[in-house]
């Protein structure tokens, strides 16, 4: 099982950066578009490609933490 956990989360990290990388190139060539709408496109992207039935994105501040991003079955944003 461990072994599994391992893999999934190598090949997320891989498909991320590819997606991450795709993404600042996108944002360079396109200053009209909001960078929160290409960061959650491309977040869906890699949900797709390891298929998660969701995920989220949560920061830690000085109150605690809480979730920024939120797609399909993941605890909503606040």
């Amino acid at each position: 099982m461990a072994d599994l956990l391992d893999e999934l989360l190598d090949s997320f990290e891989k498909d991320f950066r590819k997606v991450w990388i795709k993404t600042e190139n996108e944002i360079t060539g396109n200053g009209d578009q909001p960078i929160s709408s290409f960061v959650m496109r491309e977040f869906e992207e890699v949900c797709s490609r390891v298929g998660a039935s969701g995920a989220f994105i949560a920061l830690r501040d000085p109150e605690g933490v809480r979730c920024v991003a939120s797609t399909g079955d993941a605890p909503a944003v606040g």
